[in-house]
């Protein structure tokens, strides 16, 4: 296993998972797809199914992270099949995009993603059954909140300044 190097600017490298089995409300999404800047914690979540394919997938990533912050150089990922589909490898290699999947053995390399997710559900559980329509007051709480890890607001780190 060769360690990722750090990256040398925010939005440069992003994890990418999916918190699932969320309560669908009357047939709606039931899980989150999350995306996590791997310097600055910057989080982007999207409402989806837990039954998304490769390709629905690619087109959410494109209105929640794209037009926001630009194309990574790097994307980190688990081995859902949907990240090791053709179609999925194919689009990122048109883009430049580099794809760095976690190990089985060492799910560790996906760790920042697995944090943002515990605090997202901490955050979800407080909405009772209305997560859908709270959730861009949740992306926006957690990228208010300081990191444990940079002591800094990925706001603060992204734009120089907290939202007020």
């Amino acid at each position: 296993l060769q360690p990722i190097p750090p990256p040398e600017r925010g939005l440069q490298q992003v994890t990418m998972d999916f918190v699932t089995g969320l309560l669908a409300k009357d047939g709606c999404n039931d899980a989150i797809f999350v995306v996590v800047d791997k310097l600055t914690k910057m989080a982007h979540f999207a409402a989806c199914k837990e039954s998304i394919s490769a390709k629905e997938t690619a087109r959410l990533f494109i209105p929640t992270v794209v037009h926001l912050d630009g194309i990574p150089s790097a994307i980190i990922l688990d081995r859902d099949t949907k990240f090791t589909s053709n179609l999925w490898r194919n689009l990122w290699e048109q883009f430049g995009t580099r794809l760095q999947f976690s190990s089985a053995y060492h799910p560790e390399t996906d760790r920042q993603t697995k944090r943002a997710n515990q605090t997202m559900e901490e955050l979800i559980r407080t909405t009772c059954d209305d997560w859908e329509q709270q959730l861009p007051l949740i992306e926006f709480t957690y990228n208010n909140a300081p990191s444990t890890t940079t002591r800094q607001s990925p706001f603060y780190l992204n734009k120089g300044q907290n939202p007020t």
